[in-house]
């Protein structure tokens, strides 16, 4: 189960992997991704340091969400070996 401090770690590690300017892009567009569904987060901005971004602001399900889409999206960035770190996270 994905919980937002699996998430929090998560969002540590990915920008230790591709930089914090890099995060913020992939927050941006996970969020984009989210609002699809929600459309709440539509006004949704990330902080300058994406690591703070507020995740009580999401539901369980929303967490879990966006969780999958950064392992997926920081994989392709980085590296497979970093969804599986990632994902192994959770299991």
């Amino acid at each position: 189960m994905v919980t937002r401090d699996k998430l929090r770690k998560a969002l540590h590690t990915v920008a230790e992997a591709v930089g914090q300017a890099n995060l913020r892009f992939v927050v941006e567009r996970i969020i984009h991704d989210l609002s699809i569904t929600n459309p709440s987060f539509r006004e949704l901005q990330v902080p300058e340091d994406p690591t703070e971004l507020d995740l009580e602001l999401f539901g369980d399900e929303e967490i879990e969400r966006f969780y999958y889409l950064l392992a997926d999206i920081a994989g392709s960035l980085a590296g497979e070996s970093l969804k599986e770190k990632l994902l192994k996270e959770i299991e």
